[in-house]
């Protein structure tokens, strides 16, 4: 199995002891010593057996998960340091895309820049001691889709414009009451995403979730946009733990794959390319609280 390291966090609010990531043979491994990374207080990791909306992220001083499954967990965890970065996590039992969990971790975060990187060691560390994690780096050539223009007379389609302002002016002058993320951010549903004033790397990011590979943005679209984009979800189609503003799409509509050509005038194009790869050596279910 694998996932492709989406964008979960933009549409979500921004325990104890750690097990060692081994290296194995050549490959990069990722290892830390139980007191080298920061630590949550206090974490309970639970079954979650319901159909309630998954979703998943940092707030002050905490980290909070519903109906998430592990690897969602780690991708989380794992995926979103720029400065080693993860494209996908491979590997791992069935059970890590079918079998769901509430987390529920509370300890100091710090405040400022920082702030995400020591949240997301700290779940390392968590998800390390409680699912008896081993994983190893490595960089492989794997199955992509590149995002491009579509052949034709229109650079773009009417579901994809240049946006306005930037992200930052755009929030700061919407009207008071009004949901950010309407007017700078992401929001996502089965078979819907609705972008604004965002980089098309982030739709790429986004359409990843979705394809089930990563997407690599090859457009050449410089700047922010917005865009609408509606399509029918597959059976298959992942779930995000970002999932929680929009509806949902009706299940009568085109494809992903067409409705990014019809509605945004751009293509999904098949490929391969290396890419950083995480993979998953063992992981046990999560030990009692």
């Amino acid at each position: 199995m694998r996932i492709p390291i989406a964008l979960f966090l933009l549409a979500i609010l921004m325990a104890s002891g750690s097990v060692s990531l081994q290296a194995q043979g050549g490959r990069s491994g990722v290892s830390a010593a139980p007191s080298s990374r920061p630590q949550f207080e206090v974490a309970s990791i639970r079954p979650n057996r319901s159909l309630s909306p998954p979703r998943a992220g940092f707030r002050p001083n905490a980290f909070e998960a519903v109906n998430a499954t592990a690897r969602q967990l780690m991708t989380l965890a794992y995926g979103g340091d720029p400065q080693n970065a993860v494209d996908e996590i491979i590997g791992g039992p069935a059970w890590l895309d079918s079998e769901r969990f509430d987390v529920l971790a509370r300890g100091a975060i710090a405040d400022g820049a920082g702030s995400q990187a020591q949240g997301r060691a700290m779940l390392q560390s968590l998800l390390e001691d409680r699912f008896n994690i081993r994983v190893h780096r490595e960089r492989q050539e794997r199955p992509v889709y590149k995002l491009v223009i579509a052949p034709g007379d229109r650079p773009v389609a009417a579901g994809l414009k240049r946006a306005p302002l930037d992200c930052g002016t755009r929030a700061d002058r919407r009207p008071a009451g009004t949901p950010g993320i309407m007017y700078c951010g992401i929001d996502r549903a089965p078979g819907r995403s609705t972008g604004r004033s965002m980089p098309m790397r982030l739709l790429a990011d986004t359409l990843s979730s979705r394809v089930g590979r990563n997407v690599i943005d090859e457009t050449g679209l410089s700047g922010e946009w917005d865009w609408d984009l509606e399509w029918s979800p597959g059976p298959s189609e992942p779930v995000s733990p970002g999932d929680i503003t929009a509806p949902p799409a009706p299940s009568d509509g085109p494809s992903i794959f067409a409705a990014v050509q019809e509605q945004l005038g751009l293509r999904l194009e098949s490929g391969r390319a290396l890419r950083d790869v995480l993979v998953i050596d063992a992981i046990d279910r999560p030990s009692p609280n």
